[in-house]
């Protein structure tokens, strides 16, 4: 297992982002992971009680103004995730960065933010984009990307590790991207 810490650049992304395939807000040379057979997978272990997850094919769509939302209340210590699979046939080349634009308007007070890239559900690398307290955090959308991947990949996950906290997390994930 690759684990790799922090490189993160983060762009303000714009909220006048319009319809399908709108890659306006995206950092120079990114391109959105939708279209053609695309998929999405998501997950929600059982023992987190009245966590939700909302339009997760909103991910996918190539509207950087429409979002999946998860909903994770403030007693549950859980982790969630979402992926984008990229279509049949597409894969990545190593030093391909990934990108996902998210926001998280009520914060946290600990977890982890991971970005994760595989191979056909083979891990190829996990980039720590956040860690920490509510205050380090941003709270409108932004554009986050990771140093290039160490090896070719397909899938591109969000994964937050939510410690039991009294705070409710609400997660936004608009959609994922790549870039050289």
């Amino acid at each position: 297992m690759i684990f790799r810490t922090l490189m993160l650049t983060v762009l303000l992304a714009t909220s006048a982002c319009g319809g399908g395939n709108d890659d306006s807000s995206l950092p120079d040379g990114s391109r959105l992971i939708s279209g053609g057979g695309t998929d999405v997978d998501s997950s929600i272990p059982a023992n987190c009680l009245n966590c939700t997850l909302e339009n997760e094919l909103n991910v996918i769509d190539g509207n950087l103004a429409s979002a999946a939302t998860f909903f994770v209340p403030g007693s549950n210590a859980s982790i969630v995730s979402i992926m984008a699979i990229a279509q049949p046939g597409t894969v990545f080349p190593a030093g391909t960065r990934s990108g996902v634009k998210y926001s998280l308007p009520n914060g946290f007070t600990s977890g982890t933010l991971s970005l994760i890239t595989y191979l056909d559900g083979t891990l190829v690398d996990s980039f720590v984009l956040l860690t920490g307290a509510e205050d380090q955090l941003p709270r409108s959308a932004v554009f986050a990307t990771t140093d290039g991947a160490s090896a070719s990949f397909n899938e591109v996950e969000l994964s937050f590790n939510k410690q039991s906290s009294s705070t409710d997390l609400g997660l936004n994930v608009f959609d994922f991207a790549t870039s050289q």
